[in-house]
């Protein structure tokens, strides 16, 4: 009688001793993946790619076959967003991309992993924010227009990788191999839509991407 009066005084502490002795014996036969003690810390190795991103068609082909391609739209509506731009990214696989030639305001996150979209969303004048596990990565991509947030972040393990200019912001990543395979940003905010990459934290341009 004793025991079920404590039961009812402490359903939540028996709840919780239930669950933690659950999980002790489910990861004893690894059934629950552990996370690493680097998880959230370590940086990915660079490996520096050699493809040339002023050609944006040519640079998402080669890059999202093997590897994970993350896009995010900084600032308010892109001015020389062209349609042209547009239609490369369709080519891979993004469907709602054609939103950004709307004369709106909006955020814009686009996801490709080996040549597959695992997540894409188009926002209004507001900061969209992604957060998931990718290859037992975490994975967090903000976007955010001129009047919420301003920004185009990209984090793998909370660290940042992107180079956070105004425009489309994209970082490919070997998460397999935990590598950072490159890390570019095409103003399009500008005209002659100047490309910059980030190489060892300082942003140098490359010629014109068009």
């Amino acid at each position: 009688m004793n025991i079920v009066k404590k039961i009812y005084k402490y359903p939540l502490e028996i709840i919780l001793a239930l669950l933690i002795i659950l999980t002790i014996i489910f990861s004893s036969f690894c059934l629950i993946d552990s996370i690493p003690l680097s998880y959230g810390k370590s940086r990915l190795i660079c490996n520096q790619s050699d493809v040339d991103p002023t050609n944006i068609s040519d640079y998402l082909e080669k890059m999202s076959s093997d590897h994970t391609v993350i896009i995010v739209l900084k600032d308010t509506q892109p001015q020389f967003v062209t349609n042209e731009m547009i239609e490369h990214l369709k080519d891979v696989g993004f469907k709602d991309v054609g939103l950004l030639e709307e004369n709106a305001l909006h955020s814009y996150i686009g996801i490709l992993s080996k040549g597959r979209i695992i997540y894409e969303q188009v926002g209004s004048d507001e900061m969209i924010t992604f957060g998931d596990a990718i290859d037992k990565h975490y994975v967090v991509a903000q976007s955010g227009t001129y009047n919420d947030g301003y920004t185009g972040e990209i984090f793998i393990d909370t660290i940042q990788y992107a180079p956070n200019i105004s425009g489309l912001n994209i970082v490919t990543v070997d998460l397999e191999d935990n590598e950072l395979i490159d890390s570019v940003g095409y103003d399009v905010f500008a005209e002659d839509t100047p490309v910059y990459r980030l190489e060892n934290d300082s942003l140098n341009q490359m010629k014109s991407s068009n």
